[in-house]
Parts: structure tokens; C-alpha cells; sequence
């Protein structure tokens, strides 16, 4: 199964979480990440929004964020190799949830973050043989391959974290910005 349709199923079981959990997505837990369910279902409609407009744009070959000099990210391969995304990091403040998350805006973000990733699945596009990078701030620059893996591997974070603020206490793992890096 490709990033995309993963990207997806994830966002569509946090679709399901949120019917079925109701309010108690809304409850803060402070001794595990400060934020609510719903805060990291928010923060990942966002950041995936951002993620995915990366690949459009690589897809199309167009726009001023593409980079077809910047050296490969050294870092995103040690994530996919980590084969999960790490806890810890601070969120961009761009995609940093309010205190109170309207229910109503998340179903629509979430929705629209799954129509997008259809959309670019629609295409057909060969991801790994579209030219260009988009540099990520900590990460570096990516290609649309690794956009849409990040964009998958990031929901599938998000969405484990989401549900365990309703049933689990377990610690975090190393953040991004601590991981080794091979430079």
C-alpha cells in the first residue's frame, strides 16, 4: 500500500476516534504531551495541509519553495529507518493547536486533508521520480516521496498519540531535533 492511501486510512481512523470518543478527545494530559487528543488531531490537519501542498507543487513542478539545488536530506532517510516518528518535538508555531479545539473546523480540516491526498493519488504520479525539494526546517530538503511519507509517518504519530492520551501513560522517544544525524 502506498504513503498516500496510508496517509489516509489514518486520517479516516482518526475521523472514527473522534466520533466515538466525542469530548473526552478534548481532555489535556499534562503529564504525557500538554496537549488533548483533539490538540494533536488539529496540529496534524495542519502540518499534513502544509506537507501535502509540498508534494502538489513538486507534482506540478511549480512553485517558489521548490529547490532543485539543495543537497538530499540526510535526515529523513535515519526517520524512515527509525521506522517511527519520535516524540518531543516543539510544533512550528504555525501548526500549533489552540487551548480550545473547534470540533466542527477539525472535521473539516481532517477531510480536507484526506481529499487532498486522494487527489494527489488521483494523479498516478510516480512520487519518487518527481524532480525537485522542499526544505523542511529540521529535516531538510525532501522530495515528494519523502513529503508523503513524512505526511504518513506523521498522522500515524500523531494518531497513536491521540489515542493514547484517552488510555496510556508511556514515555516519549527522542525527539527530531536529538536524533543522530549521519552529517
Amino acid at each position: 500500500m502506498d504513503e498516500l492511501q496510508r496517509l489516509i486510512e489514518t486520517l479516516t481512523a482518526m475521523e472514527t476516534l473522534m466520533e466515538q470518543e466525542g469530548e473526552a478527545l478534548h481532555r489535556v494530559q499534562p503529564d504525557r504531551s500538554g496537549w488533548s487528543a483533539a490538540q494533536h488531531f488539529y496540529h496534524l490537519a495542519l502540518a499534513t495541509d502544509l506537507g501535502l501542498r509540498n508534494v502538489r507543487s513538486l507534482v506540478a513542478g511549480k512553485g517558489r519553495l521548490i529547490d532543485h539545488e539543495a543537497p538530499p536530506s540526510t535526515r529523513m532517510p535515519e526517520l524512515i529507518a527509525l521506522g517511527h516518528f519520535p516524540e518531543g518535538a516543539q510544533a512550528p508555531r504555525i501548526v500549533t493547536p489552540p487551548e480550545a479545539v473547534n470540533p466542527e473546523f477539525l472535521a473539516t480540516e481532517l477531510a480536507a486533508a484526506k481529499e487532498a491526498a486522494a487527489r494527489i493519488a488521483a494523479t498516478g504520479a510516480d512520487l519518487a521520480a518527481v524532480e525537485g525539494r522542499v526544505v523542511h526546517q529540521d529535516l531538510g530538503a525532501m522530495d515528494a516521496a519523502q513529503w508523503a511519507t513524512f505526511a504518513r509517518m506523521h498522522a500515524e504519530h500523531h494518531l497513536a498519540l491521540g489515542r493514547s492520551e484517552e488510555h496510556t501513560s508511556e514515555p516519549p522517544v527522542t525527539p527530531i531535533s536529538r536524533m543522530p544525524s549521519s552529517a
